[in-house]
């Protein structure tokens, strides 16, 4: 039942996944109509788990409804059952179990669920709704309590999402694998509650075609009633309408330069680096 048993990189199945394994759990990711169904060809899900739906690579998918069409694929195919975030679906299919954040209480180090208390070395409360939703597949499959709890324990952030580095007594946060609008909200309404001097470093959010100067502006309202330096990397618009009447904004073309600038600020402070920026976007 060990997480890191039962987690298989999607290269390497055909290498190592065989008859040992009674599970194997696989990510899968769509940026477009019709891209669930290269997936569907390839397996059914047993069991299929949807943690958020967001407005993302609305360049493609051109509306929030084709986003949500296609990822609730995966939930309607599933055999046996579909855990499904409750604050971004609530249809009716008795097939689906829901999960939502309002069912736990945050503590320190960990967070309670049904009377229990589970500790945890993840960081970011916002990202506890995620180990619910292990808990209650797990629950599911008839893991036992302990095996649950001793797992959820030892689990701490991924690479690139939200991974907390002290540096001295600053605090860098690692957020940069890729964000949509939901998660950078989270992810800044996280740090607002870090008592240090806030900076943020971002492209904003990228892939949005039409609507990227909306959610830009949404998000960028928001950063500037959080932090007290904010750090744009690349051009974006909608940002640096919104912010230049304060003197919080920086601009700068490349990712080495605004870091370099943040670390010179001589502050007790807390570095949130929020969503990555390729090459192919930077003007």
């Amino acid at each position: 039942y060990n997480i890191s048993d039962l987690y298989i990189k999607v290269g390497n199945i055909n290498d190592k996944l065989n008859e040992e394994f009674d599970y194997v759990i696989l990510e899968v990711g769509v940026d477009s109509k019709k891209g669930m169904n290269k997936y569907l060809k390839l397996f059914t899900p047993e069991i299929s788990i949807i943690t958020g739906i967001a407005p993302q690579h609305l360049s493609t998918f051109k509306t929030l409804d084709n986003i949500i069409n296609e990822k609730m694929k995966l939930a309607h195919e599933a055999k046996q059952k579909a855990f499904i975030n409750e604050e971004f679906i609530k249809e009716k299919n008795k097939k689906f179990i829901y999960f939502n954040s309002g069912e736990i209480k945050t503590s320190s180090n960990g967070f309670y669920y049904e009377e229990e208390y589970y500790q945890t070395r993840l960081f970011g409360e916002h990202l506890y709704t995620n180990l619910l939703a292990v808990i209650k597949v797990c629950k599911y499959l008839k893991v036992p309590d302990k095996i649950i709890k001793e797992t959820i324990k030892d689990i701490e952030n991924a690479n690139h999402r939200f991974e907390p580095i002290m540096q001295g007594n600053d605090l860098i946060i690692d957020d940069s694998y890729n964000s949509n609008y939901y998660s950078f909200i989270k992810a800044i309404e996280c740090v607002e509650k870090i008592n240090k001097y806030k900076i943020i470093i971002t492209p904003g959010l990228i892939e949005l075609g039409k609507y990227s100067y909306r959610y830009n502006t949404l998000v960028a309202e928001r950063c500037n009633s959080i932090f007290d330096k904010i750090i744009l990397v690349g051009k974006n618009n909608a940002f640096i309408d919104t912010l230049k009447s304060t003197e919080k904004l920086e601009t700068f073309s490349n990712f080495n330069d605004a870091y370099s600038f943040a670390n010179k600020i001589k502050k007790d402070k807390v570095i949130l680096i929020e969503n990555d920026l390729p090459d192919v976007f930077i003007e």
